[in-house]
């Protein structure tokens, strides 16, 4: 009798542990549901206009990193993961790096002297903090964090950056009119993908310190927004529509799905 009682106790056990990951995948999936209806919708009004549509996803993208980082701010006290809390804080930094790019998008006609290589410059810095941003989370993983210090090292470098764009003009030159983009964007595009590969396999490292449901998330947004990175400048040469929508949507997908679930480490 002792054989089967353990047999038919492992049995249940068994199916349980199946049913959580179909869980898991079946939440992953509807949550997904939702900003991929969206994108679709943004993708339709391209067709109708597509500064319009620039503008929207602009827009959008703007107010969730807003959310996310007034959630974050609102909720330092109780959240004990430090990664999840200098990722809030730099959605302060690529909020103003994306509001920055909305306002000087060539034909918002807010500032006339705007160029297509400055809209192009932002594009890449976005990128390459936002990369950055998720590694040197990683740092933070085991450590205490000064959250003030943390936002003065971001107010400096968007100085920096803002003054070699607009001031000094000596970032370097990313799209040339007439031409398409230059080196500088597409290696900095790959190096972007790469960092943010290396950034995923960090938080796979360090699962222990996640819900499996939070691990799963953060995973699915960083490689979508890598694989991006990677496939835009090896099938474009040039500022063009399709680009465009495809650096949107990956940049959409992340916001909405990131902005629409709280985070906390679950021990």
């Amino acid at each position: 009798m002792e054989p089967s009682q353990t047999q038919e106790t492992s049995v249940p056990t068994k199916f349980a542990n199946f049913s959580l990951s179909s869980s898991l995948v079946r939440n992953t999936g509807l949550s997904l549901l939702p900003p991929l209806a969206i994108l679709l919708v943004l993708y339709l009004s391209s067709f109708y206009s597509f500064l319009l549509f620039h503008s929207l996803v602009e827009l959008g993208t703007i107010l969730l990193s807003f959310a996310i980082f007034v959630f974050t701010w609102n909720t330092r006290q109780y959240l004990d993961n430090n990664y999840l809390l200098f990722i809030g804080i730099s959605f302060l930094a690529l909020l103003i790096i994306d509001t920055t790019n909305m306002l000087v998008y060539r034909g918002i006609d807010i500032f006339p002297q705007a160029t297509a290589n400055m809209t192009a410059q932002l594009e890449i810095v976005f990128r390459l903090v936002h990369a950055l941003s998720f590694l040197l989370a990683l740092y933070f993983l085991m450590r205490n964090i000064n959250i003030y210090l943390v936002m003065a090292g971001y107010a400096l470098c968007l100085i920096l950056i803002f003054t070699s764009i607009f001031y000094w003009d000596n970032f370097p030159i990313v799209f040339i009119e007439g031409k398409g983009i230059t080196d500088f964007k597409i290696w900095g595009e790959y190096i972007s993908s790469l960092i943010l590969v290396i950034a995923a396999i960090g938080l796979v490292a360090n699962s222990s310190n996640f819900k499996q449901e939070v691990l799963v998330f953060l995973i699915i947004a960083i490689l979508a927004i890598a694989v991006k990175g990677w496939y835009s400048p090896a099938r474009i040469t040039s500022l063009t529509i399709s680009s465009t929508i495809l650096s949107r949507s990956f940049h959409s997908t992340w916001f909405i799905k990131r902005s629409s679930r709280p985070v906390y480490k679950g021990h």
